[in-house]
């Protein structure tokens, strides 16, 4: 609980969450790309910065369970709360949402078409054009979906 002179500072969290983040991409991206020869530089320098991204996403999400506040003393970090109360937290109204289960039969159905029409407009494209590997993403998306919502567990 915040006195009434103790100030949030979400400079300082906005600040401290994007150095977690940048640092060890930066970092690792710099470290990797030496490795790469002289035409594989930029490859060298965006797989370390990969790493380093997932890296930095891990200290960034551990980073975002606190939050700093100016007191006399200096700036103090402090563990946030959260309630499991529907009027103050949108996440747990979401989660309480009932519906009628049939939607879930007709999104796996919408999906599945989806998904097998993009695969059947792949032989009408260029071969050559990045259409191709759109269509197959997104035929890939629709059908492995539509199992995931089929193989979900009802309870």
């Amino acid at each position: 609980m915040q006195s009434p002179q103790e100030k949030t500072v979400p400079v300082v969290d906005i600040l401290e969450i994007a150095g977690l983040f940048l640092l060890p991409t930066l970092g690792f991206g710099l470290a990797v790309a030496p490795l790469g020869s002289g035409e594989n530089l930029t490859v060298g320098l965006f797989v370390g910065a990969m790493f380093g991204a997932m890296f930095g996403a891990i200290l960034m999400s551990m980073r975002r369970v606190f939050y700093a506040v100016r007191t006399e003393n200096g700036i103090e970090r402090r563990q946030r709360t959260y309630s499991s109360d529907p009027d103050e937290n949108p996440w747990v109204r979401a989660a309480n949402i009932e519906y009628d289960e049939k939607y879930d039969r007709i999104l796996a159905a919408v999906l599945a078409v989806v998904g097998i029409a993009a695969f059947a407009a792949i032989p009408m494209l260029n071969p050559d054009g990045f259409g191709v590997v759109r269509l197959t993403l997104l035929g890939l998306f629709g059908i492995v979906t539509s199992l995931f919502i089929f193989a979900a567990p009802r309870p």
